[in-house]
């Protein structure tokens, strides 16, 4: 899934095959896209990261003056950090969908 239909509720709503009484199953289904499209978007920003980090930044770590890589390895300290909180995030979203899919199916 990619989210297209995740900020809009109407386009949202025509992905669904139940009548129009089940509302909890709309708030569930939305929930459920909702969780696996952040998750999903989180992990593809790891990789990303990972993948740059490996073939770009390494290399050029090699090539650059002292105080340049000085400031190279600093950047690349504070993307680390925010590599590890989005990661501590990407935890807590699993929870949630663990959670919501136990509670949508009783």
């Amino acid at each position: 899934q990619d989210g297209s239909t995740l900020l809009s509720p109407k386009k949202h709503d025509l992905l669904l095959f139940e009548d129009e009484s089940f509302s909890k199953s709309k708030k569930f289904f939305w929930v459920l896209e909702a969780l696996t499209t952040f998750n999903q978007k989180i992990s593809d920003t790891i990789d990303t990261f990972d993948k740059y980090q490996c073939h770009k930044v390494q290399p050029y770590l090699e090539l650059v003056e002292q105080e340049d890589h000085k400031k190279l390895i600093q950047g690349l300290d504070i993307a680390k950090t925010q590599i590890i909180k989005l990661k501590a995030v990407q935890i807590q979203l699993n929870k949630h969908l663990e959670r919501t899919k136990l509670l949508r199916d009783g």
